[in-house]
């Protein structure tokens, strides 16, 4: 029997945070690197992993010195209202992010499963379903991606496999090459990845902080190791410009390799479903942490209307991140390029 008391324990931890890591990672980091790092992004993906653990480090160290959990609101006057601007910024960058991430996951699999359906139709299901999943509680969905977690990772290893038998090692060459900078901007991409680890920041009601940063270790030291072996992989499958040009050059590469036998007539179903439940899990994720944010300013209220604040808050975040998404869908290069600036110089 399961325990119901609405904590996780640290391997399912390491495990959301993975799948947070994994989906937007894979998709968007190999061509960004491979624009502005080129052979060197190897070195970029091991900088900004270090970055990423020594940010973790300062994280635990600001959560284990507070008495109570960061959105508690522990102290008054000016630490109180630099609190409450901190909780505001952080929800409106996990809405943005949320809406973000429902993004790509609409275009992802409108573009190659559902040819045929609307992007908002796609999207307004993920999202029921991200809502579905958020009223069943933290416990529920920690548990749910423990049991996914070998289902989806171990296609996308074996597919990673396979694409080895394709790859150039000359097309990997010659390294060094990059500018020191171009390399430190890589670098920071990849931060920006596992800044994600800031989420638990907000965690300490499901999980003690020292669980939690054991975790966050481990899921970024992971999910590293996987993106430098599939970066290497795409350089030497495609070469640096292609890999830059493709729009998911992780997709463009798993479309391209064959099971042996031939018996899965429906092998993109299976990739893309490995960014289905990634890109779901990071817009769960997104969306349980802007609403514990946004239930910071709720005041005394328990109700409002009859029905319980927490669901109207639920439902207000659900609105908001649909809306960047469709914002995202309808003029995609000039929310891309608000968006990019947001995650570049606020994250942190």
């Amino acid at each position: 029997m399961f325990a119901d008391n609405q904590m996780i324990s640290g391997r399912q931890c390491a495990r959301l945070l993975f799948f947070d890591f994994l989906g937007i990672g894979t998709l968007l980091l190999p061509g960004y690197l491979a624009d502005v790092a080129g052979e060197d992004g190897i070195f970029a993906i091991a900088f900004g992993v270090a970055a990423s653990l020594l940010y973790l480090k300062l994280l635990q160290k600001i959560v284990l010195s507070r008495e109570e959990t960061f959105l508690s609101g522990a102290g008054g006057g000016i630490a109180k209202a630099a609190d409450g601007l901190l909780i505001a910024l952080y929800g409106l960058y996990y809405v943005l992010l949320g809406g973000y991430a429902l993004y790509l996951f609409g275009t992802l699999i409108q573009r190659t499963l559902l040819v045929e359906e609307s992007f908002w139709l796609i999207t307004l299901l993920g999202l029921v379903l991200a809502v579905y999943g958020m009223a069943r509680g933290m416990e529920s969905r920690a548990r749910v991606y423990e049991v996914l977690f070998w289902l989806v990772l171990i296609p996308f290893l074996l597919m990673l496999l396979l694409a080895v038998a394709d790859v150039s090692p000359q097309q990997q060459f010659p390294m060094a090459t990059a500018a020191p900078g171009d390399v430190l901007q890589g670098a920071y991409l990849v931060f920006l990845v596992f800044s994600l680890c800031q989420m638990l920041l907000f965690a300490g009601n499901v999980i003690s902080p020292a669980k939690a940063g054991r975790a966050a270790g481990s899921a970024i030291l992971f999910a590293g190791l996987l993106f430098a072996v599939l970066y290497e992989i795409l350089l030497g499958v495609f070469g640096r410009v292609t890999v830059s040009e493709l729009e998911f050059p992780a997709v463009s590469l798993m479309s391209m390799v064959t099971l042996p036998g031939g018996f899965l007539h429906r092998q993109d179903a299976l990739m893309v479903g490995v960014w289905f439940f990634t890109l779901f899990a990071l817009i769960c994720s997104s969306m349980y942490y802007s609403c514990q944010c946004m239930e910071k300013f709720r005041g005394k209220s328990v109700l409002w209307r009859g029905i319980p604040v927490k669901k109207w808050i639920l439902l207000l975040c659900g609105v908001l991140v649909y809306a960047v998404s469709y914002g995202c869908y309808l003029h995609p290069e000039t929310f891309a390029t608000l968006l990019e600036r947001f995650f570049w110089y606020l994250t942190p």
